[in-house]
């Protein structure tokens, strides 16, 4: 019987102390469990904390009394605050008065539905009112409410809406402005804006030309034109630029259509300008005929006409210079017009021409003068001429009129000996007179002498005439 109760009594004990061991390896898991449960929460706790002190975003958390309870570090440098002056402090003081009435709705907002996402303005410990963008999230532990507040200062993507805004305010400004009629097109020809020119010179408003095609507005036509800088313009990815008969707008037109890019590079819209260039087109087309009429009188007037740039060289030489000087108009074209000068001539032509681009005093312009020139087999001759000037193009011209005088001098020196032989014959003439007057009146004092009467009376009389 002992034996039996000391087996038993063994038995329980061995019972027990396994027991005790698997109660033991029990426990030792379940601390290291915990243990490992603590050091999560430390890690995620800790991982939160940096989330929220390090946050680019301001975090900010109220209790159900709306007063912060948690501020990052972003809240207090964007508010001024220390976190001993933040913590505790109703949200209603972080909002200028006029926005603090909004508070509480906002809250209540976002704990019925759960969050909300709001613009508001905050305000700084020193005064300065900001533009904020706000989320607002109700969160519930133990059995109370906290509001977790996500903000972003708004005031830099603020400034940059204004400052587009201001751009597109400015951009429909200078379009509007364009003094051209001018369409902003889509690729498809689509009319997407019209400016007040071609409002006023269609006679529509921009409701009714907008989403029609620049073909019906401008040509009345169903397709576009064959000379089309817009299809150009998709092919090249460049402006292009066509001159065009536009029906509807009275007149010639220099159409021009320039390619406009979206962010991506692609080909969103262009630029469509029609500048009315009919009196353009009809004052070329004068000048083109004024030119063939100063040509045609230029080429066959008889005076050489020479014109010559500010330099002095040669851009014109008609066929009576060619005739006059002995050059032809290839070999002219390109020199000075020194070539058909003498050297004295020269020098004086140097320092009228210095004087007047120098001054702008005309000591020669618009005067007739005499003067001689140089033949090419190196003969000189007088000349008579006069010199006209005009600006073309930024540029200064000159044009010389020379006649040559040289039968005209030939008669003058001919006349002027046929009157010095005269003059020498009247000197006769008059000599022969008044020696007969002399005669007559020797005769009358004669015949006085010898009693008689006069036979010449009036003889006295000539001789005193």
């Amino acid at each position: 019987m002992l034996r039996v109760c000391l087996e038993a009594a063994l038995l329980i004990c061995l019972f027990g102390f396994l027991t005790l061991i698997l109660w033991w390896r029990r426990q030792m898991l379940l601390y290291k469990q915990l243990y490992e449960y603590e050091r999560r929460c430390q890690e995620i706790n800790a991982r939160y904390e940096t989330i929220f002190q390090h946050a680019n975003d301001i975090i900010m958390i109220a209790d159900e009394n709306m007063k912060i309870v948690a501020a990052n570090e972003r809240a207090l440098a964007a508010y001024g605050y220390t976190r001993e002056e933040m913590i505790g402090m109703p949200v209603a003081l972080l909002r200028p008065s006029a926005t603090r009435g909004d508070i509480e709705g906002q809250f209540s907002t976002a704990q019925k539905q759960g969050s909300h996402r709001f613009e508001t303005l905050a305000m700084k410990k020193d005064g300065t009112v900001f533009p904020i963008q706000s989320s607002v999230r109700a969160l519930t532990f133990d059995d109370r409410t906290f509001y977790v507040g996500i903000i972003q200062d708004v005031t830099e993507r603020q400034r940059a809406e204004e400052a587009l805004q201001q751009a597109k305010r400015e951009w429909e400004e200078i379009f509007q402005a364009i003094g051209n009629p001018t369409f902003i097109l889509d690729p498809d020809n689509g009319i997407v804006n019209a400016n007040r020119a071609i409002q006023r010179a269609l006679g529509m408003t921009e409701e009714q030309i907008k989403g029609k095609k620049c073909y019906e507005v401008l040509h009345r036509s169903d397709h576009p034109p064959a000379e089309c800088p817009l299809a150009k313009m998709m092919a090249s990815n460049q402006t292009e630029a066509s001159e065009m008969e536009v029906e509807t707008l009275g007149g010639t037109y220099l159409v021009t259509c320039t390619p406009m890019f979206d962010a991506s590079g692609r080909l969103s819209k262009a630029i469509h300008i029609a500048a009315d260039i009919t009196r353009v087109k009809q004052a070329l087309k004068e000048a083109q005929e004024s030119k063939q009429r100063f040509l045609a009188l230029a080429t066959s007037a008889q005076d050489a006409i020479v014109i010559t740039d500010a330099e002095g060289i040669i851009v014109f030489w008609n066929a009576a210079a060619e005739q006059m000087f002995g050059f032809s108009a290839d070999e002219a074209l390109g020199q000075s017009c020194e070539l058909y000068m003498p050297e004295d001539v020269r020098q004086q032509y140097r320092r009228s021409r210095d004087l007047f681009l120098a001054t702008g005093r005309p000591r020669f312009i618009g005067k007739k003068y005499k003067s001689t020139a140089l033949r090419k087999d190196g003969m000189t001759f007088p000349v008579e001429g006069s010199t006209s000037t005009w600006m073309e193009n930024g540029k200064r011209f000159f044009a010389s009129f020379v006649r040559d005088i040289t039968e005209r001098e030939n008669w003058v020196r001919k006349i002027e000996t046929q009157l010095e032989e005269l003059r020498q014959w009247q000197r006769v003439a008059v000599g022969r007179e008044e020696r007969m007057v002399e005669l007559k009146q020797e005769v009358n004092e004669l015949l006085e002498r010898l009693g008689l009467p006069p036979r010449y009376p009036h003889a006295g009389e000539k001789r005193e005439a």
